[in-house]
């Protein structure tokens, strides 16, 4: 029995609807087995937290930030969830690498899942890029590509991912302060 086209009409899409046309269900069980985890797993809520907490704004004060700031910096990071985590080890909202933690002050870099701890571990490296950089821009990018970069460029790096990220973030900003309104 030959499956219809999908609905794109393309040929892959013809060859996946032959193939599970042709393959024995205990196949077809087999594969939903191993995907069915892996969607359970995106599907399942995210703990996310409130763009004006009450530690993210006093996070922001005690370290001279504006707390627009640190939420746009969350948003793009994380979208507000918690238990975010990079392939390259950064953790929680705002994408703190164990030894930024280390840098800031934050003796045990497992507490980073705390999003308290999270937050004012961000801010703190926020502050400590803007005494080095005076620059906004130039601070996010060095959030993003890491100071090393910045200091060799002397503007914001030519790398495609930190002009994308320092865009979104400002962008952010600006929307979340109503600067461009």
């Amino acid at each position: 029995m030959s499956a219809a086209p999908a609905e794109d009409g393309s040929a892959a899409s013809v060859r996946a609807l032959d193939y599970y046309d042709s393959v024995q269900p205990e196949a077809i069980i087999h594969d939903v087995a191993i995907i069915a985890p892996l969607l359970h797993k995106e599907a399942r809520p995210r703990r996310r937290v409130p763009a004006g907490s009450a530690h993210l704004l006093a996070s922001a004060r005690a370290n001279g930030l504006d707390p627009h700031l640190l939420s746009a910096v969350i948003h793009v990071e994380s979208h507000g969830n918690v238990e975010a985590l990079s392939i390259k080890g950064a953790r929680g909202l705002m994408q703190i690498m164990p030894a930024t933690a280390r840098a800031v002050g934050l003796r045990d870099p497992d507490l980073l899942g705390d999003p308290d701890v999270n937050v004012e571990a961000g801010a703190r490296e926020l502050r400590r890029l803007e005494a080095r950089f005076h620059s906004l821009p130039l601070v996010l990018a060095a959030y993003n590509a890491g100071p090393g970069a910045v200091a060799r460029f002397h503007e914001v790096p030519p790398f495609a991912e930190t002009i994308g990220y320092v865009a979104r973030v400002l962008a952010r900003y600006r929307l979340l302060s109503g600067a461009g309104s």
